[in-house]
């Protein structure tokens, strides 16, 4: 008879035996980089902090912004938002800034896909899931989605999704039926019944598929899903996964599951300051308060991986990566409701670890467009090539230690942005 514990100690070993697959129990083999991606969800306006146009005649700028320029970037400077210039003092010369990145769509559903894995494709993982999943370590949360965008298809059971809900933690200790409206009572022997039953139909599925192809795949996948919930269960009385109260907060539950080596990758969605959204067709002045928010957060994020030990030695900043990204920008010029409508061109941030810091790659030309670039240098040049969301994917991948090339066919990474090059 197949019980649900005889087919969970049997498979493994079945699976192992056909397909090399990465396990939970793998051993450590060193330090390998961690990465924070934040993200502003709804579009934010590139020309408040990364494009200074204030001589392109055709793109309004604020009256009181003015060009700054701090450790090698240059950048728009307002008093209205002094979290931006005082990042920048401290951590400027930290940071890659990338200019004139095509997200190739205006539509957020279509961008948000885009700039996350560089394809339209259901079937697409994005950078973070794809990275989590390469991780040398295993550990039991190889990425920690607390918000903001999410794709996966091939590397799903690497995600661990957390947030404002705080669902993990009652799905560890079982709570969750408890809140449910769907609760069907049922005695122990019914239960463990339906559980031989469903192991019973799944083995004979299995056999029937003669376990191999993507269905192969999906077992080895689930099983080593349920290796991790068994160890997370172990330590759950350890995790702090809750929402926090405000983007800092959640940025510092992030920044603790680093510290204890639970995790590799985290996503954290920003929806601008009071949730009011980055999306400002309408009162593009909210654009203010969100880079404030942001860059207060940034700030802190940074100081934070300075001063927290490594479980490796050392401090998180030695081998952690932040990534900053939008879907899109918006509009150069105001419409009729003092707002910005979508703009195909926008700017992304990758600082920290690995990352030659202090530069600004790319720009912006007379129509507020993207410019080629020179992927080695970073600076403009005509016989460079279009930024575009798979530049940052192949970047992230190579700061990964991940074979972009075999991953990304065709696309280079900006090696002006890599400190080992």
């Amino acid at each position: 008879m197949w019980t649900r514990r005889r087919l969970l100690h049997t498979l493994p070993g079945l699976v192992g035996a056909t397909l090399a697959w990465p396990r939970v129990a793998r051993a450590a083999t060193g330090p390998e980089r961690r990465f924070l991606f934040l993200f502003a969800q709804g579009g934010w306006d590139q020309t408040m902090v990364f494009a200074p146009l204030f001589d392109n005649p055709y793109v309004e700028m604020e009256d009181d912004a003015e060009v700054a320029q701090v450790n090698g970037l240059t950048f728009v400077d307002s008093p209205e938002r002094p979290a931006v210039r005082l990042f920048f003092e401290d951590f400027g010369d930290q940071v890659a800034m990338i200019n004139g990145l095509e997200a190739r769509s205006v539509a957020h559903d279509t961008c948000l896909r885009l700039v996350m894995t560089g394809s339209q494709s259901a079937n697409a993982d994005d950078w973070s899931a794809s990275i989590a999943a390469h991780s040398q370590r295993s550990p039991l949360m190889p990425m920690v989605h607390m918000s903001g965008p999410s794709y996966s298809f091939q590397h799903g059971s690497s995600i661990v999704r957390v947030g404002q809900a705080n669902q993990l933690p009652k799905l560890l200790d079982g709570s969750a039926l408890d809140e449910s409206d769907m609760i069907v009572p049922a005695t122990a022997a019914d239960i463990e019944a339906l559980q031989d039953q469903y192991a019973a139909t799944v083995a004979h599925e299995r056999n029937k598929a003669a376990l191999r192809g993507r269905n192969l795949e999906l077992l080895a996948r689930g099983l080593e899903a349920e290796e991790r919930l068994a160890l997370l269960q172990e330590v759950a009385d350890e995790l702090d996964l809750g929402s926090g109260d405000s983007l800092t907060d959640r940025s510092r539950i992030l920044i603790r599951a680093f510290e204890q080596d639970l995790s590799r990758c985290a996503m954290l969605g920003h929806e601008g300051a009071m949730g009011l959204s980055w999306d400002t067709h309408a009162a593009n002045t909210d654009q203010i308060i969100h880079y404030q928010e942001l860059f207060t957060t940034l700030s802190d994020v940074m100081g934070n991986l300075r001063d927290t030990p490594a479980p490796e030695g050392g401090v998180l900043a030695d081998t952690t990566t932040v990534v900053v990204l939008s879907e899109m920008g918006r509009y150069p010029q105001f419409n009729g409701r003092a707002g910005k409508e979508h703009w195909t061109f926008t700017s992304a941030l990758i600082m920290g670890a690995g990352v030659r810091g202090g530069q600004v790659v790319g720009g912006y030309d007379d129509a507020a467009a993207g410019q080629q670039v020179d992927l080695a240098s970073g600076e403009p040049h005509d016989s460079g090539e279009f930024l575009v969301p798979d530049h940052i994917g192949a970047t992230l991948y190579r700061l990964a230690g991940m074979d972009s090339e075999a991953l990304l066919p065709g696309v280079s990474p900006i090696s002006a942005v890599l400190e080992d090059r």
